[in-house]
């Protein structure tokens, strides 16, 4: 089951999914995945988006999700578009609710979004992909900075590890 708090822009976290047993499962066949798929928060923080990957095909969403369906070529695209500050302004303009914040299936359905020919929207989309594939690795290298440095703290204020001048030194 892929609840609204299991995935964020980057993706979803596969550790944390909760399975249902089958006789749970079977009367909610409608809410069951394929892979490719737009997934929207609708509930909590409105207007999150993430595509399935195909390991949840099969899966099921909460009501917190909408799960917004195009052909395979125009996912990328769609993707992207709804991305768009444009469009997720309108999100936020449709959402309301002051305890919890929630969008209606009939909003998402009336967003406007620009839909340039075919030839454009692959253009736009791969542009936009390569660019999202760029962010994620620098994103990791600033983590994996993060963890050097404060691997480094640990050791220098445990006293394992001390510059080359402070070496035999009382603190």
């Amino acid at each position: 089951v892929v609840k609204v708090r299991d995935y964020d822009h980057k993706g979803i976290d596969l550790g944390s999914l909760l399975r249902a047993a089958p006789e749970i499962e079977a009367p909610f066949r409608r809410s069951r995945l394929e892979a490719g798929a737009i997934l929207m928060s609708i509930r909590g923080t409105t207007g999150v988006l993430v595509i399935v990957p195909p390991e949840l095909k099969g899966a099921n969403i909460t009501q917190d999700t909408a799960r917004i369906r195009v052909s395979t070529d125009d996912v990328p695209y769609l993707y992207q578009a709804l991305h768009a500050p444009s469009v997720q302004r309108q999100i936020r303009l449709h959402t309301v609710g002051q305890a919890v914040r929630r969008i209606n299936i009939a909003s998402v359905r009336s967003l406007q979004i620009p839909w340039p020919e075919s030839k454009k929207r692959k253009l736009i989309a791969r542009s936009l992909s390569m660019l999202d594939q760029r962010i994620q690795l620098l994103d990791a290298l600033c983590d994996r900075k993060v963890e050097y440095k404060l691997g480094l703290a640990q050791q220098l204020l445990t006293g394992k590890m001390r510059f080359q001048d402070f070496v035999n030194k009382p603190w």
